[in-house]
């Protein structure tokens, strides 16, 4: 159920909790929109992470700093003098671009020869033609989250039927 955008004040924790404020929030959402009221104890799991956010309002922190909404998702590939490159800001859904941006730069720095990326022509793991996804042997639900990986994760629940039973009920 959705996500929100909070900064992080202080130190950025190791490792990310999700607040109860934040849960309390998406609760109260959830329970505008559905028949059936969703309580505390029905969440089973949460997950939380940092976003790195480019800042680029230098007028809004004047104005008393941005809203976290308001920073770029953008990224920004640094070179360092002693030519570090570091991608900052940026989003999951873009990291090919960025990772086309850091070898570019790299090759800019170091002077390498290259031929243009083929990244954006790459498919993704398990990624496929609807045809060949059609002829695998294995169940829809897995083939719909894995592609052409599917019999194989279908095949370790054959090699530990753990693997294959819900972790809920439901």
């Amino acid at each position: 159920v959705g996500l929100t955008d909070e900064p992080v004040d202080g130190d950025v924790p190791d490792v990310p909790e999700a607040p109860e404020t934040d849960i309390g929030f998406l609760l109260d959402v959830l329970d505008s929109v559905l028949d059936v009221p969703v309580h505390r104890d029905d969440v089973v799991g949460a997950f939380a992470g940092l976003r790195p956010l480019l800042d680029t309002s230098s007028a809004r922190r004047a104005e008393g700093g941005p809203r976290t909404a308001d920073i770029s998702r953008r990224h920004a590939v640094l070179t360092s003098p002693d030519g570090v490159i570091t991608v900052v800001g940026g989003k999951l859904t873009t990291y090919r671009r960025m990772a086309e941006d850091a070898v570019d730069a790299a090759v800019t720095a170091r002077r390498l020869g290259a031929g243009p990326s083929a990244t954006a022509r790459l498919p993704l793991v398990g990624a496929a033609p609807r045809r060949v996804l059609g002829a695998l042997r294995a169940p829809r639900r897995l083939i719909r989250r894995y592609g052409t990986e599917a019999p194989d994760v279908h095949a370790l629940a054959g090699r530990d039927p753990l693997l294959g039973e819900p972790l809920l009920p439901g």
